[in-house]
């Protein structure tokens, strides 16, 4: 699926970005930091099924050099070998040292993501919306499109020393009240979570 390759090449391009700047360790997630990601859990009350999540979901955490640690969380149905609908879904909490390095990584997430569409082939775009989603002490809300057609959402958000970013292809939410009743939650863990 192209469009699927052009969500790669996003991440790629975060990724390296990631590996060449700030050099990565990888450790287990911890339950509290779990509480801090969309999780496909989280979209059944929108009306998402699936019969065995854990088939196409993955977690990942790493520690940065800059004292940062990004915590991932990632769901694709083409990994789910009993989902039959196309879903692809990145949760990441970035938690790092101090606010002003969030305000930089904020900046940072939102021109990967950028630079990473348009070193696609063209056909994603990301078309910004800001009073899509306004929680949080700054935030960036976008669509996924193709010929015009949505196809998902992008969503950063920075609260306090924590940046939040949510990827979604296969549905997306245009109600903004929506967004809101599903990153609410996420955004009040902020207190429970200790820097490392």
């Amino acid at each position: 699926m192209k469009t699927k390759k052009t969500l790669s090449i996003l991440l790629i391009s975060l990724v390296g970005f990631c590996l060449v700047v700030l050099g990565c360790s990888s450790r287990e997630i911890r339950d509290e930091e779990k509480t801090l990601l969309v999780t496909i859990r989280d979209l059944e009350e929108f009306g998402v099924v699936t019969n065995d999540q854990t088939n196409g979901e993955t977690y990942l955490v790493k520690r940065n050099l800059d004292g940062s640690t990004e915590i991932e969380y990632e769901y694709d149905s083409e990994r789910d070998s009993v989902n039959t609908n196309y879903l692809w879904l990145k949760s990441e909490a970035e938690v790092n040292e101090t606010v002003e390095l969030a305000n930089s990584a904020f900046d940072d997430r939102i021109s990967a993501y950028k630079l990473g569409a348009s070193l696609g082939s063209g056909e994603l775009e990301i078309i910004e919306d800001p009073k899509l989603f306004t929680l949080g002490d700054e935030s960036f809300s976008a669509f996924f499109e193709k010929d015009g057609i949505k196809l998902g959402n992008v969503l950063v958000i920075r609260k306090d020393n924590i940046v939040f970013s949510l990827l979604l292809t296969g549905i997306y939410f245009d109600d903004p009240q929506l967004l809101h009743n599903l990153m609410s939650p996420k955004l009040e863990k902020v207190d429970d979570i200790g820097r490392d």
